[in-house]
């Protein structure tokens, strides 16, 4: 904000990334007027999750004056990659706010100790399964690498199921994403694949503006009845809810919103890794 007092005025930003700065952006128009202006310039070829410093920088004939130091961090969102897992595994990954996500359900078999995760396809096994499980959505076989597998939260718990140098999000992880793309009431839309080849009509809110491609896995409940196909996505958090529950969200097909719930450990839900910070 500049107030000019009658007087041309020049401003400018000084920047970099340290209180050095380095570097400048003027203004291009000048101010002369009483009231207090909000100035903005652009700053461009900026290094991407990076804090930078800044200042303004008003000058007129009576001299030069500068706010104080600020910082700002900027985003990696866009920025594209991929990771494999243990199992060989590879999947595109995707920047969006300060986080870098993949852009796929997991399909790993292996934890970071080595172990591989049984499959349990049995229906009443998988109600009585209290060590780490993992089981398939009830699609075709051709579309299982879309869908991903169905984990339950004990193989969240048990060790490391992400790719070296990633992680199963927290609830706080998840938040920070919602935050970012301007709370739940929205976020779920802009999470969804558009259209209607994996979700059921209307997918409503569909943009997938993030080229997060959030996917309708369904879910495998407690007593192994499997259901929501094409209807809902679900994706575990590694925060424990009390001593038999677990935090996910979850995302429906007739809906823009994204929720946030607790469930019991033993249901079968997608997970998706987020990077390490």
């Amino acid at each position: 904000m500049v107030t000019p007092n009658l007087l041309e005025t020049t401003v400018s930003f000084d920047y970099g990334t340290t209180d050095a700065y380095g570097n400048t952006a003027t203004v291009s128009n000048t101010f002369t007027g009483s009231s207090t202006d909000t100035v903005t310039a652009t700053l461009s070829n900026l290094t991407m999750n990076t804090v930078y410093h800044f200042r303004v920088k008003a000058s007129n004939e009576l001299g030069t004056v500068y706010t104080q130091d600020s910082t700002f961090r900027t985003v990696i969102t866009g920025i594209t990659g991929s990771v494999t897992d243990r199992a060989g595994n590879t999947y595109a990954t995707i920047g969006i706010g300060y986080q870098e996500w993949m852009t796929e359900n997991l399909r790993n078999t292996i934890l970071d100790n080595g172990d591989t995760i049984p499959m349990v396809l049995d229906d009443s096994l998988w109600s009585e399964t209290k060590t780490p499980a993992y089981t398939l959505p009830e699609c075709d076989s051709s579309e299982l690498p879309d869908y991903g597998y169905l984990y339950n939260w004990y193989v969240v718990n048990s060790g490391n199921v992400c790719p070296d140098g990633w992680h199963v999000p927290t609830k706080e992880d998840f938040e920070e994403l919602i935050d970012y793309l301007g709370g739940a009431s929205q976020a779920g839309g802009k999470l969804k694949e558009k259209g209607t080849t994996h979700w059921k009509y209307p997918n409503n809110g569909a943009t997938d503006e993030y080229h997060f491609r959030a996917l309708p896995a369904g879910i495998k409940d407690y007593n192994g009845v499997y259901d929501y196909l094409g209807m809902e996505g679900n994706w575990w958090t590694s925060t424990p809810y009390g001593d038999y529950h677990a935090v996910f969200v979850r995302i429906l097909y007739n809906y823009p919103n994204i929720y946030k719930a607790n469930s019991y450990r033993k249901d079968g839900m997608s997970i998706r890794c987020i990077k390490d910070k």
